[in-house]
């Protein structure tokens, strides 16, 4: 499953992604002394989502390409967000007696690593289909429809909006 051209850039993104999360979790550590615990335990539920979203996508991916890459890209974002601002975000609020800027400004890094991952699977989404063949590619019903030959006679009912108007 991992010699698949298509798929093994994605495990490259989580694998990346990873290590932006552990040298954000280095800032962290360095910038919030006081918050030691709080940031451990937001970096730990957050590389264990990340290798959830993994996990779920690497057993589901042989079923269902198309399924298993919508889950991938809204499992991690969706769940560090809520575990971000339902969990973390109160506990560390009520219980940090220090100045808040750090806590902020770090919630707005992690948020913005989050989007990152997000528009990076989404560019990866975007390159692939118009660089993998139709064996290659996760989405192939894109070319199919792409590749049929247009016949200038034939007059069509059903209204395609990528076919030019006559």
């Amino acid at each position: 499953m991992f010699d698949e051209f298509r798929v093994r850039p994605l495990y490259i993104i989580d694998l990346v992604f990873a290590v932006a999360v552990g040298l954000l979790y280095l800032v962290f550590q360095i910038g919030l002394f006081e918050g030691g615990v709080h940031v451990r335990e937001l970096f730990t539920g957050t590389l264990t989502l990340l290798g959830i979203g993994t996990a779920l996508f690497y057993l589901t991916n042989s079923m269902n390409l198309k399924f298993a890459f919508a889950l991938h890209l809204s499992f991690f974002p969706l769940s560090g967000t809520l575990y971000l601002f339902t969990k973390w975000a109160p506990k560390t609020a009520s219980s940090y007696t220090g100045n808040a800027g750090p806590i902020y400004m770090g919630a707005l890094a992690y948020m913005a690593l989050l989007i990152t991952y997000c528009c990076s699977h989404f560019l990866f989404l975007h390159l692939s289909s118009f660089h993998f063949d139709h064996i290659g590619s996760p989405f192939p019903e894109v070319h199919r429809w792409m590749d049929e030959p247009r016949l200038s006679n034939c007059s069509n009912t059903a209204f395609n909006p990528l076919l030019p108007i006559k």
